[in-house]
């Protein structure tokens, strides 16, 4: 039996990527740290999550600072190993995306995060939804005690003013009417 130098270059090129080789493609070609790089490693299913992340949202270390933190607290916190993982990889890649262009605060995503993990949901969809409205507008009232009590007080104008900072926050994914409705409902609660 011959078996050529061609034959056996080919099968080389076939053979999948070993662990410990993947592992340093992460800290040579992504810049991230051994112990990221091993975490990263141990499944296969979580290193291919996290590349295509990383691929679709154009930053690998934003993508693998997200998988360290968020996605194996939600491991733990639910007893669900790597290899059960199903959300989509470009759900959580538009997140990152969102949070890069400020449209969803750091502390939102991660709330939007925890549908995504359990749901698969599509998180520009998700931002659009009344339950994110609603804890970013609590938030701003929370935040603004001054032009609240006015507005409890029957100053009209300052719901203007509300209006604007929510729109603000939400970086224009929320439709002013929706808003403006949503605010009437809280305000009406703490009267």
């Amino acid at each position: 039996i011959h078996i050529s130098d061609e034959w056996i270059a080919k099968i080389r090129t076939e053979l999948p990527e070993f662990r410990e080789e993947k592992a340093a493609r992460y800290q040579s070609e992504f810049g991230l740290p051994e112990y990221d790089s091993q975490i990263l490693t141990e499944s296969r299913h979580l290193a291919a999550l996290f590349e295509d992340v990383a691929t679709l949202s154009g930053n690998p270390k934003k993508a693998a600072n997200w998988f360290m933190v968020e996605v194996l607290r939600l491991m733990k916190e639910k007893g669900i190993e790597a290899e059960k993982l199903r959300f989509t990889p470009q759900h959580l890649a538009d997140l990152l995306t969102m949070v890069d262009k400020k449209e969803v605060s750091p502390q939102n995503a991660k709330k939007v995060f925890e549908k995504v993990f359990d749901e698969d949901v599509d998180p520009i969809a998700y931002v659009e939804d009344t339950g994110l409205l609603s804890s970013t507008i609590s938030r701003i009232l929370d935040e603004n005690p001054g032009p609240l009590s006015e507005l409890l007080g029957g100053k009209e104008k300052v719901m203007g003013f509300f209006v604007g900072q929510i729109m603000k926050e939400m970086k224009g994914k929320a439709n002013p009417a929706s808003v403006r409705e949503a605010l009437l409902a809280e305000v009406e609660k703490r009267k």
